[in-house]
């Protein structure tokens, strides 16, 4: 029997000295309901969360995949630095 070994998406970016607890992940819709002032309408997020590959999102480690691939959770500060500061330069 051959078994192949693979994953959906691409492992979260660990950032050195920045520590993350549970209390830092939300799921989406926690995350909308706290945050709704900083999107400009209700799918936004959606919007972002869709092209997070493209945009840089996953890549900056704010969004958790689980296993199957169909629930997302988001880091909260790992976001903010997102959202605040954009795309690292090597990205």
């Amino acid at each position: 029997m051959f078994h192949h070994s693979y994953t959906k998406t691409a492992p979260a970016t660990v950032v050195p000295n920045q520590r993350i607890s549970l209390s830092d992940i939300y799921s989406v819709t926690a995350f909308k309901e706290k945050y709704s002032h900083l999107f400009r309408s209700k799918s936004e997020l959606d919007y972002l969360l869709r092209n997070r590959k493209l945009n840089g999102l996953e890549a900056s480690g704010a969004v958790i995949v689980s296993q199957s691939g169909r629930r997302l959770s988001i880091v909260e500060p790992m976001f903010a630095d997102w959202f605040l500061v954009g795309v690292p330069n090597e990205f």
